[in-house]
């Protein structure tokens, strides 16, 4: 399920979203599976000027839920765990008119982080696995290509 919102506001345009969703996995020759319910938020803003200025930020949180089976034929392991995400993105741009087409070169600059909880495999076998804590973070800049319209 996912929904959201925007609005106008003479140059400003901003808005928020929303979605809540559920993936289920499974591995075809074991038949190892997980499922991962996610909750994510979102909000955005533009504004429109002589050149345009956008950006978002964006959180999700996601619970994970796997079974496996081990080297033991018939004996598996289960695990849970958390997961959350922060994500924010900046965005300048601007609009040439060139002859009968659009030119807007892009420069962007984004954030990801990924903070994933600890957890202990449990069932039956000797062989599960015990995983710490982890933070994973990571930015960028990036010159988008220029993206061409007619006018």
């Amino acid at each position: 399920m996912a929904g959201g919102m925007e609005k106008q506001a003479g140059l400003w345009l901003y808005g928020g979203a929303f979605s809540i969703g559920q993936s289920r996995l499974t591995q075809d020759s074991t038949n190892d599976s997980a499922t991962v319910d996610s909750r994510r938020f979102a909000a955005y803003a533009s504004w429109h000027g002589p050149f345009t200025i956008s950006g978002v930020l964006a959180y999700g949180n996601h619970s994970v839920n796997g079974d496996r089976l081990t080297l033991l034929p018939g004996v598996g392991t289960q695990a849970s765990y958390s997961a959350n995400s922060l994500d924010a993105g900046l965005e300048v741009s601007k609009i040439y008119a060139w002859n009968a087409i659009n030119v807007q070169p892009m420069l962007g600059l984004v954030y990801d982080g990924l903070w994933t909880g600890s957890f202990v495999e449990g069932g039956g076998s000797l062989l599960g696995i015990n995983a710490n804590a982890a933070m994973s973070m990571r930015s960028r800049a990036m010159p988008a290509p220029a993206s061409i319209a007619p006018s």
